[in-house]
């Protein structure tokens, strides 16, 4: 039980979060749009990419294909940020 003016930091799954709206957080990624059917290790198995797929990769490695419907609804190009000198 949170004390007195603390904020409960984790709620069960079906707690208040159920029925609210959601966004996904702003997180950077590279991709790449694939020109042929490939498959790709991830935490829960296999997944493949159909041609035209994008191919997703985090900041941590973790790779995961989207459609391209749904990357260009999704995704932004990000500006290239300055490297940084020594």
């Amino acid at each position: 039980m949170a004390k007195q003016g603390q904020k409960k930091t984790t709620e069960s799954a079906a707690g208040n979060w159920s029925g609210r709206k959601f966004r996904n957080k702003p997180v950077v990624v590279e991709a790449q749009q694939i020109h042929e059917m490939m498959t790709v290790r991830t935490p829960f198995g296999p997944a493949t990419g159909a041609v035209g797929d994008w191919l997703i990769t985090a900041a941590d490695g973790q790779q995961w294909f989207c459609t391209d419907e749904y990357f260009r609804e999704n995704y932004e190009p990000v500006a290239d940020e300055p490297e940084e000198q020594n």
